[in-house]
């Protein structure tokens, strides 16, 4: 399953399913994953993903603004979590709303 990896904050990493492509350079095997920490790291990743989205959409909104940001994550056979290409492509549908 390609996936790439990217960083969301200084200490923040997280991997994000891809179609295959020659375009970008993509990871095709999880290394270092562990599956029983599998459920453990898809909380980690949505609230990581929730805090970065809501310190961001709050310094942007208008005032009385809301947002919403919907995604799906995913985990493969070798315990790696990532967010899915689609939010109907995940095994956990994640819903983030921001502001009023």
């Amino acid at each position: 399953m390609p996936f790439f990896e990217t960083t969301i904050a200084e200490d923040i990493t997280i991997l994000i399913d891809s179609m295959s492509s020659g375009a970008f350079a993509k990871n095709e095997v999880s290394s270092g994953m562990n599956p029983d920490k599998a459920f453990e790291n898809l909380v980690i990743i949505a609230s990581n993903i929730a805090k970065g989205f809501g310190d961001g959409m709050n310094a942007r909104l208008p005032l009385g603004g809301s947002a919403e940001l919907h995604f799906a994550v995913k985990c493969d056979p070798s315990g790696a979590v990532m967010v899915a290409t689609s939010p109907n492509d995940g095994q956990f549908a994640v819903t983030i709303r921001v502001g009023a």
